[in-house]
């Protein structure tokens, strides 16, 4: 199942990235130089939005050959257990993961790690991309994005859980302080350029 996300998810960034680079070379002008850091960041923040996409809300791709020989392409979504309710109590996923942990199961960790974590490139992404984006915005898109993608989860085949926007806002105020930190180091480099 996991190799099905990951395969799936790969794919989705493939396809969105080969679509923006086909479209920026064809809209370049002629003559024109692109400027290739800019145009690097950019593709690593779309990779990112898909791959962020790819696993919150969009289906799996099932692809492969059908016994006759035929190809076949498939979109599914995970089904939901019966049991896997909204949690609208904060901190119980946490408090679960955390009593997991205690208990010896690597699994709490690793559901903690990677709802904090899957947030935090977002807003130095943001950073990166448009170096004038104030800090509060680089807090807000993010900030904005977390409920409307935790909304759009029951219609994928995924349950909401509050306990997941408390760790994906720690992500992205710890997004937050690393984008600050790079803003400085780089201020701090080009004024060490000028004297």
């Amino acid at each position: 199942m996991f190799l099905h996300e990951i395969f799936s998810v790969l794919l989705y960034i493939l396809a969105v990235d080969l679509i923006y680079g086909i479209i920026r070379l064809v809209r370049r002008k002629r003559g024109n130089r692109l400027p290739w850091m800019q145009e690097l960041l950019r593709l690593l923040l779309i990779t990112y939005l898909v791959g962020v996409a790819g696993v919150l809300l969009l289906p799996q791709i099932d692809a492969g050959f059908l016994n006759s020989g035929e190809p076949y392409l498939d979109f599914i979504f995970p089904e939901r257990p019966e049991d896997s309710g909204a949690n609208w109590t904060p901190l119980r996923t946490i408090g679960e993961q955390i009593g997991m942990i205690l208990g010896g199961n690597p699994n709490g960790i690793i559901n903690l790690l990677v709802n904090c974590c899957l947030f935090v490139p977002f807003p130095v992404l943001l950073g990166l991309c448009f170096p004038q984006m104030k800090y509060r915005y680089r807090f807000l898109i993010p900030f904005i994005t977390i409920p409307v993608c935790e909304a759009i989860q029951p219609f994928c085949g995924r349950s909401v859980d509050i306990d997941d926007v408390i760790l994906n806002t720690v992500g992205v105020l710890v997004g937050l302080l690393i984008s600050a930190l790079i803003d400085r180091l780089w201020i701090r480099k080009q004024k060490t350029k000028q004297t």
